[in-house]
């Protein structure tokens, strides 16, 4: 099971014009904290670039209505 395939996760995707589409993924960490998962598209599978914890995530803006 990848760190995106947890319920309780929040994923951003980004396809950009050029490159491979790349993505955070916010884990729920224990008190409260989350976990942000960096990773980029491989053709295969996503390879995690680096993984860091953060305290607080939030979404805003329009496309956040659609979340």
């Amino acid at each position: 099971m990848s760190v995106a395939d947890r319920d309780e996760s929040v994923v951003l995707r980004i396809d950009p014009a050029r490159g491979a589409p790349e993505r955070q993924v916010f884990v729920p960490r224990s008190g409260g904290e989350w976990g942000r998962h960096d990773q980029v598209w491989t053709g295969c599978a996503w390879r995690t670039r680096g993984v860091e914890t953060v305290r607080d995530v939030s979404v805003s803006g329009a496309a956040a209505e659609s979340v």
